[in-house]
């Protein structure tokens, strides 16, 4: 597990930053390896964890050299990319968060890490934990007449978010139309977000979870309960259309053009789904665009049209063709 969010690694009282503070490369190394170490131990953690913990443990400790004022070598090998999606396949709960975090501390402690370090760690650590952990991670597979009896005894769980998370855009994500259709029955909101401001409708054509004709369904239920389709989300200010047209999702987009969606809407880059369909190789969802008259055309915020940043050669024809159609 690693994590992403804020840590000030600068110690006021020492001078330096908490990775030259423990030790530096060395110490970032033995804390890596005495955590996986009490994870290979653990009957709950393991079987979440790789079988083989070798690369695993090298690339937490180049996390954490990163993480603490080091090199930035992780992201140079590894890539950015946010917690939620690094550990989306994973099932963690509230017990096995707090296993975790046991392990992280016992760890810090054997490494010997002296004060103001060792509560900046543990402070940082619980968020990271706390981040991680799910409460609803036992009820997202749950038999749909099981959860019907926990809704039936506790109607708030349909609308009950934690960080962000809910039944509602986990069942959403994972195209469980049939799950879908009773959160919402129970009144689960469909314009809830996440914590980058994500909406369920956007999670969804994010995904690629099954059949798309699945993935159809539960758009038009989403939008028949009055998910928005051109609500911008994210860092990146993008709607469902751009995210569909980055995933590749023919039909989805058709859905989402069919309720109004803003065939020219821009993201936070001035960038269009045409854009985003063209810069992900998406000759379906192009074609499925330019028919519904999207603009090859069209410019980002740098002055750069559709048609001049194409760069695989048939979507490039298509992009002229339609531009001398114009």
């Amino acid at each position: 597990m690693a994590h992403e969010s804020k840590l000030n690694t600068r110690l006021d009282t020492a001078g330096g930053t908490l990775y030259d503070f423990i030790g530096g490369r060395g110490q970032c190394q033995r804390l890596s390896e005495l955590f996986h170490s009490r994870i290979e131990q653990d009957a709950v953690l393991k079987d979440i964890f790789p079988k083989n913990l070798l690369n695993l443990t090298e690339h937490f400790a180049l996390f954490l050299v990163e993480r603490l004022g080091g090199a930035a070598e992780y992201t140079a090998k590894r890539g950015k990319q946010s917690l939620r999606c690094r550990h989306a396949h994973l099932s963690i709960g509230t017990v096995e968060a707090e296993r975790w975090l046991g392990h992280m501390f016992s760890a810090i402690d054997e490494c010997s890490i002296m004060e103001p370090a060792r509560q900046r760690l543990r402070d940082y650590f619980t968020e990271t934990a706390r981040t991680l952990a799910d409460p609803f991670a036992l009820l997202y597979k749950l038999p749909l007449d099981e959860l019907r009896v926990i809704l039936d005894q506790n109607p708030t769980l349909a609308t009950a978010s934690d960080l962000g998370r809910t039944l509602l855009s986990d069942a959403a994500f994972h195209w469980d139309i049939s799950r879908v259709q009773m959160l919402l029955e129970y009144g689960a909101n469909v314009n809830t977000e996440d914590r980058l401001g994500h909406s369920v409708l956007y999670q969804t054509t994010r995904s690629s979870a099954g059949a798309e004709t699945e993935s159809c369904a539960v758009v038009e239920l989403l939008i028949r309960h009055g998910a928005d389709v051109n609500a911008r989300s994210g860092p990146g200010q993008s709607t469902p259309l751009h995210m569909a047209a980055r995933r590749g999702h023919v039909a989805m987009a058709e859905v989402l053009l069919d309720a109004e969606a803003e065939i020219e809407m821009r993201d936070s880059k001035g960038e269009t789904p045409l854009r985003r369909a063209v810069n992900c190789g998406q000759k379906g969802v192009v074609l499925l665009l330019l028919a519904r008259g999207a603009d090859p055309l069209s410019q980002d915020k740098q002055g750069n049209t559709v048609l001049a940043v194409a760069r695989h050669e048939d979507i490039r024809n298509q992009l002229q063709t339609a531009t001398r159609r114009r």
